[in-house]
């Protein structure tokens, strides 16, 4: 097996999860909701850095914006709470995008 063979079939799998998460939200009406992250994790060969921050990104422009962001995390030149205040990902905001992806 190829490694695109094996990251497609993995991508499959992903996007079955998804789906079938996506049906039992819709349908159980669960309610949850998603407060700002970032963590760091220094790897023998770079840094990592995970961020879960209400931003789009579709192009190279706003890509350069959130590594900026991640420096001045990392830095402590500035806070989530700070550039997202009072921010929370919750049902109402996920059924809402639901409706726009139709």
């Amino acid at each position: 097996m190829t490694l695109v063979q094996y990251l497609n079939i993995r991508l499959k799998r992903y996007l079955q999860i998804l789906r079938a998460v996506r049906q039992h939200m819709q349908a159980e009406e669960i309610d949850l909701w998603i407060s700002l992250l970032w963590k760091w994790v220094r790897l023998n060969w770079a840094m990592s850095v995970s961020l879960i921050v209400p931003l789009k990104v579709r192009n190279e422009a706003r890509l350069g914006q959130v590594a900026t962001m991640a420096k001045r995390l990392s830095l402590e030149h500035m806070t989530l709470q700070y550039k997202f205040p009072k921010y929370r990902y919750d049902k109402m905001d996920w059924l809402r995008e639901q409706g726009a992806d139709r």
